[in-house]
């Protein structure tokens, strides 16, 4: 009874693997047919249909256990005004000893927004390449904020959310 139990694993491992059929086991029978259990994190929304004048930082944000990256996705969708307005975005990581301080890997601040249908991406994470204005190399610690900075002469970003998704 027992090997039929294994050959059935087997059987579902390989028949997962050929068809590429996204199955969600539990972490137990995961194991058993090899294959890496991925747990699912919930999104974190920052920011949902604001309006942006300055610059704003969030409260502190718990990282969820066995998180090793986090991308930040900054989304314009309302009017903007202003003279010569500009939205960016940062991820900031709390300090490692614990402080009250945070830090921004690399400077990683996303690209500008300067009209409406703007969407700006960040990436933190220890596997993730140095590139400006999208992703830096970084360790996660266990709290991270997220800093909007709002810039040019009376700056209104209407519609704007800033969503947190977790890897």
């Amino acid at each position: 009874m027992r090997l039929l139990r294994g050959l059935g694993f087997v059987v579902l491992g390989l028949l997962i693997a050929a068809v590429g059929v996204r199955v969600v086991l539990p972490p137990a029978v995961a194991q058993n047919v090899g294959i890496v259990y991925q747990p699912v994190y919930p999104t974190v929304l920052v920011q949902t249909n604001a309006t942006i004048t300055a610059t704003t930082t969030s409260a502190d944000i718990t990282v969820p256990p066995g998180v090793r990256s986090v991308a930040c996705f900054l989304t314009v969708t309302g009017t903007v005004s202003g003279t010569t307005p500009t939205l960016n975005c940062a991820v900031k990581l709390k300090d490692p000893q614990g402080q009250a301080q945070y830090v921004a890997p690399n400077a990683l601040v996303s690209a500008n927004c300067t009209a409406t249908a703007c969407i700006q991406e960040i990436m933190v994470g220890p596997a993730v390449q140095n590139t400006a204005n999208v992703s830096a190399a970084g360790i996660l610690g266990s709290i991270v904020q997220v800093v909007l900075t709002a810039g040019g002469t009376t700056p209104s970003f209407g519609g704007t959310y800033v969503t947190l998704l977790w890897n």
